[in-house]
């Protein structure tokens, strides 16, 4: 009895293993098929542009077992699905009108994302730019048919004939007058005797496993991109098969089977021939570019496309196989041919007349104008139905006093109803849609946002804010820059500088002392804190920047400044006149009121010509009664001034300082030396100017003696009663300046 029981129980155990068996291979069944079928689109797909006038797809007027499809979401962006099986093939290419136009600037822009369904991802796909006589049907072929699956990727050569010892035959096979960017998702190793005709060995030396991926680039129908290699049989003929050249490697492991949406990002130069590929460069739930990603410049050579008028077609194709085989899907953001324009913005704080750029310092209370252009290149179709959507930058609100305005005159202003908040987060933005169309006529608008910062008593960063234009055909992005919002503070300063300064070569510049104050705007007669080292001193001289000068250097006592003439010097003037500014900054970025001063440097020289070593009085009775005593005639004091300095009227003055006449052995004359102008007799013990240039004198050459003073006048000696006779001597010191007087 209990062995029969036992051998119940194992067999219901049996049947309900067997039941449960069935039961998940009914369920996987199902999940096997839909892997290669359609999919709703999921929420996370980037959005991009209806290419419906612009693709070319469908085996009907591309070639037979054409895998490739494009589907239209509900907001008009085409999916294109390039293969979704095992052993395909799958093309689109762009129609005649939507041209890649090698004289100019092209963009071009995709979302990519390749979902695995077997072990090991493949084939992969690429992008191609080509001007092969067969246009739209163009693929690569094996003996007049098309190639489904495997290592070509549906433009580069079929290496199916083990018997082909030609690299040039074989490039016959690819995609001709071509170049291509392809994106592998699979190592194609094959090797000795399982290589030659298997199409399965473009890979080697390039890709470290069948797992391996990478992006390349090079030219599909050149004989220089396939490398041959024989296997040598004993009892048989040579056999052949070859490796791929892949020219530019540009990304070595990329994950190209990532389940998130990648993008690409081509930018075609003429002037440079060069074609600037950007890998992963943008984020895919807004659009926008991410703080760092990969970018290469590589080479492209035109003479490959043999196109008389520079215009060449472009497309992507992609292939799978037995048993590596993948979902590739792309949506297309930015398409050459039939819309091309691109966006530029400028953000501008009118309160401080100058442009906001990154990492740049903005007040609160700020007045800033946003101003976003659209620019229409010629294009297949005109750029119409543009959605837009700008957000406005974090702490700032909305102004009345924006407008749109168009090329062709037209304008309107910005309406206060397309602006929306956001209550809980603070978000506002614009959404308008744009009315005009922009066509060659009417090339351009500019959308002119006008904003005011928040007031805040503390300094942060603000985000960069995004602004999107969309179309059908074309979307684009931008956004402003990052900015540092900082508190408004109010620096007045006082100084004792002139307006002018008239300098000649190596002439030392004038110190300048000053004093300021430091308030809140919201409150500008409650003083604040100073502290020297949070201010700095910015100069500039004829619009050239030149180094700040910190406060706390020169100045000891918080709320003086000093500019010292150490750090600018007449060797950094030009001749004539040289416009001087300076103001106080604070950490904030917060400035003083600039003052402006006028430094003219004079050409030419102030100086002095003969000087008589020797001079002297002549010779004179002691009489008991005060006399003055004339010169001797060899008086020689001559003044030197070839400055130039066009209206202005200026002039010199020369002063003299005499010391005591002394006898040898240091008796004192009682006298003096005086400088005698009409009745007027001044004692020269301290300087005293004693000729001067007259403003209406253009003479350059000046001698004192003659051509100032009379016989009678100048410097003369005086004795007084008591003076006992003697030999006397003494010094004259003699100065010569610049007149003062002129210098403000």
């Amino acid at each position: 009895m209990f062995k029969k029981n036992q051998r119940r129980s194992w067999l219901l155990g049996f049947i309900l293993i067997l039941v449960l068996w069935g039961l998940l291979l009914l369920r996987s069944l199902p999940e096997r098929v839909v892997l290669g079928a359609e999919r709703a689109f999921a929420p996370t797909m980037p959005v991009g542009t209806d290419l419906s006038r612009i693709l070319i797809s469908g085996s009907a007027r591309t070639f037979s077992s054409n895998s490739a499809r494009v589907t239209a979401r509900p907001d008009n962006t085409s999916l294109i699905t390039l293969t979704s099986g095992t052993q395909q093939t799958g093309a689109v290419w762009a129609a005649d009108g939507a041209y890649f136009d090698l004289n100019r600037e092209t963009h071009l822009g995709f979302w990519m994302r390749n979902t695995n369904y077997s072990n090991y991802p493949g084939e992969g796909f690429a992008f191609v730019l080509q001007n092969d006589t067969r246009g739209s049907r163009a693929i690569t072929s094996f003996m007049n048919k098309p190639v489904l699956g495997g290592e070509s990727l549906g433009v580069w050569a079929a290496d199916l004939a083990s018997n082909q010892t030609d690299p040039q035959l074989l490039a016959l096979s690819a995609i001709q007058r071509s170049w291509a960017l392809e994106f592998d998702s699979h190592g194609n190793l094959a090797n000795g005797s399982g290589a030659p005709g298997k199409g399965n060995s473009f890979d080697l030396g390039t890709a470290g496993s069948s797992r391996s991926h990478h992006i390349a680039a090079n030219y599909p129908s050149r004989q220089e991109t396939y490398l041959q290699r024989i296997y040598r049989p004993w009892f048989s003929a040579n056999q052949y098969y070859y490796t791929m050249n892949h020219g530019n490697l540009l990304v070595e492991k990329p994950n190209l089977t990532s389940p998130d949406w990648q993008h690409v990002s081509l930018i075609w130069d003429p002037e440079t021939q060069m074609m600037t590929f950007s890998w992963d460069d943008r984020d895919p739930q807004t659009g926008a570019l991410k703080p760092s990603f990969k970018s290469q410049a590589v080479p492209l050579d035109q003479s490959v496309f043999a196109s008389g008028n520079g215009r060449v077609r472009w497309g992507f194709t992609a292939t799978t196989s037995s048993n590596n085989y993948e979902r590739t899907e792309l949506i297309l953001d930015r398409v050459p041919g039939g819309v091309r324009g691109f966006v530029r913005n400028e953000l501008f704080n009118e309160t401080r007349q100058e442009q906001v750029r990154n990492n740049t310092s903005v007040h609160t209370g700020d007045l800033l104008t946003a101003t976003y252009r659209l620019d229409y290149l010629p294009s297949l179709l005109p750029w119409e139905q543009i959605d837009i959507n700008i957000d406005l930058p974090k702490q700032t609100h909305f102004l009345s006093g924006g407008e749109i305005r168009h090329a062709n005159g037209k304008t309107r202003p910005l309406n206060a109803q397309w602006l929306h908040k956001e209550p809980k987060t603070g978000e506002q933005w614009l959404a308008f849609h744009l009315v005009e169309p922009l066509t060659p006529d009417n090339y351009q608008v500019a959308i002119k946002v006008k904003l005011q910062a928040d007031l805040h008593n503390s300094g942060f960063s603000v985000a960069p804010a995004l602004a999107a234009f969309n179309t059908p055909h074309l979307r684009l992005n931008t956004a402003t820059p990052r900015y540092d919002l900082n508190p408004k503070r109010l620096i007045t300063t006082t100084d004792d500088a002139a307006l002018e300064y008239y300098v000649s070569q190596n002439d030392p510049l004038p110190k300048i002392h000053g004093e300021f104050s430091y308030t809140t705007a919201t409150a500008p007669k409650e003083p604040l804190a100073i502290e020297n080292s949070d201010f700095a001193i910015k100069r500039t001289l004829n619009g050239q920047l030149l180094s700040y000068e910190p406060v706390s250097a020169m100045s000891q006592q918080n709320g003086r400044f000093q500019l010292a003439n150490e750090a600018l010097n007449t060797s950094q003037l030009r001749p004539g006149v040289n416009e001087f500014t300076y103001c106080l900054v604070d950490k904030y970025a917060n400035h003083s009121n600039v003052k402006t001063i006028k430094i003219i440097l004079m050409s030419g020289q102030l100086r002095f010509g003969t000087i008589a070593e020797n001079v002297a009085f002549a010779d004179a009775q002691v009489t008991g009664n005060k006399q003055l005593i004339s010169r001797r005639s060899a008086w020689e004091i001559e003044v030197f001034d070839d400055r130039q300095h066009g209206d202005r009227p200026t002039g010199w003055q020369l002063l003299a300082q005499a010391t005591p006449l002394k006898q040898a052995d240091g008796r004192i004359l009682a006298g003096e030396m005086v400088y005698v102008e009409g009745s007027d007799q001044q004692s020269l013990t301290a300087p005293l100017i004693v000729a001067e240039k007259n403003i209406t004198d253009l003479r350059d050459s000046t001698s004192i003696a003659t051509d100032r003073w009379q016989n009678d006048e100048g410097i003369l000696l005086k004795l007084r009663a008591n003076a006992v006779a003697g030999n006397y001597s003494g010094q004259i010191i003699w100065t010569l300046q610049d007149d003062p007087s002129q210098d403000s």
